[in-house]
C-alpha cells in the first residue's frame, strides 16, 4: 500500500471519490493507496448516500482533512469493513493527542467529541462505495475549521492537533494493519 499526504490543498466536493484518483493526483500510484489532503468540503450534489440525499443534506466545512483510500476489489460489504477500520484507527490517532479529560467516542463510521454537559459533537463523516473499474473506496474527512458545518461539530484545531502530523500517524497506522491482512493471504492455507 502507498501513502501520500498532498502538499496542496483541494476541495472536496465528492468528485475526488473515484477509482482512479491516486493514480491521477500522484501521476502514477498504480496500487493500493491512502491519500490525504487538506481542504475545503463542500458536497451536496456528489452525495452518493442516497439518505442524505432524500433528506437534501449537505456536508460543509471552511477546512477538512481528507483521506481516500482506494483498495482493488469490488465488494461494498468489504469496503465497508475497510472504512470501519480507517475510522477506528482514526480515533486510536485522536486518543493518543487529546487532552486527558477530552472523551471521544465512535458511533459506526462517525467519531464524536463528547464535551461535559453538551450534546455530542460530530467531528468526522465517512463513506464508502464502489466504482465501476473494480476499486473499493473510503473517504473519510476529519474537521480541522468547522465554520459553517451543518451540524454540531468540533475539530482538530479545537483539539490543538496538527492535521498534517495526525493525517501521517493514521495513515502509518492504516498501512500496517493493511500489510497484516495482505501478509495473511500468503502464509494462510484453506481448509
Amino acid at each position: 500500500m502507498k501513502t501520500m499526504f498532498l502538499p496542496h490543498k483541494m476541495v472536496y466536493d465528492g468528485t475526488q471519490l473515484h477509482g482512479l484518483f491516486s493514480y491521477q493526483i500522484s501521476r502514477g500510484i498504480a496500487e493500493d493507496s491512502l491519500i490525504a489532503f487538506l481542504g475545503e468540503a463542500s458536497v451536496r450534489e456528489g452525495l452518493i448516500d442516497y439518505e442524505d440525499k432524500l433528506n437534501d443534506d449537505f456536508i460543509y466545512a471552511k477546512e477538512m482533512l481528507h483521506f481516500i483510500l482506494t483498495i482493488h476489489g469490488s465488494d461494498l460489504t468489504r469496503a465497508r469493513l475497510w472504512q470501519l477500520l480507517l475510522v477506528q484507527h482514526t480515533l486510536d490517532e485522536l486518543q493518543l493527542r487529546v487532552s486527558g479529560d477530552t472523551l471521544l467516542c465512535r458511533e459506526g463510521d462517525d467519531i464524536y467529541v463528547l464535551p461535559p454537559g453538551v450534546d455530542k459533537l460530530k467531528l468526522t463523516v465517512s463513506i464508502a462505495t464502489v466504482s465501476s473499474n473494480q476499486k473499493e473506496l473510503v473517504h473519510l474527512a476529519v474537521n480541522v475549521d468547522d465554520t459553517g458545518a451543518p451540524v454540531p461539530t468540533s475539530s482538530l484545531s479545537k483539539l490543538n492537533i496538527n492535521p498534517q502530523a495526525f493525517a501521517l500517524g493514521v495513515m502509518n497506522k492504516f498501512e500496517k494493519e493493511y500489510s497484516g491482512v495482505r501478509k495473511t493471504l500468503y502464509k494462510v492455507t484453506g481448509v
